[in-house]
């Protein structure tokens, strides 16, 4: 699993190209995105718009101080 930028992700979206991967707590280990505790959420995301309301509504119900208060975004490298 590699982490991809938010930067990075809407540039990919501006050039009309979808994002596909997954998004999880800044603290989660790479291993418990699709493994372990399958913290992570599988997503694709078609525009910036969406992308904003999926990461808006993942951090209301999932950040946690134990977790982390921010998503990162990983990619199956």
């Amino acid at each position: 699993m590699k982490t991809v930028h938010k930067s990075t992700i809407k540039a990919q979206l501006r050039k009309g190209k979808p994002f596909t991967g997954y998004i999880a707590p800044n603290k989660v280990n790479s291993f418990h995105i699709v493994g372990g505790w399958h913290i992570g959420m599988d997503v694709t995301f078609s525009t910036i718009e969406e992308m904003e309301k999926i990461i808006a509504n993942y951090y209301y119900y999932n950040c946690i101080p134990e977790l982390g208060m921010r998503v990162r975004f990983w990619v199956k490298s």
